[in-house]
């Protein structure tokens, strides 16, 4: 089901190293900042965007009434 989904954020590599895998999360839609889901913090992947200096977060979101659908 989709009660949880992924979601995938770019982190900035200066920012990246206060992050803890279990952290709490707030998910704002940049469409909509009204809708705002709770989450955690599951991983942060080690390769670094060389040309944004940014390292990828994967929180897994909870998503009540299935507003959130993937892609």
């Amino acid at each position: 089901g989709l009660h949880r989904v992924w979601a995938v954020a770019e982190i900035p590599e200066a920012q990246a190293v206060r992050l803890r895998r279990g952290q709490k999360v707030s998910a704002v839609l940049q469409a909509d900042p009204s809708q705002a889901f709770a989450g955690t913090l599951q991983e942060i992947l080690p390769q670094v965007n060389a040309t944004t200096r940014t390292l990828q977060a994967r929180f897994e979101v909870d998503n009540p009434g299935g507003r959130l659908v993937p892609g």
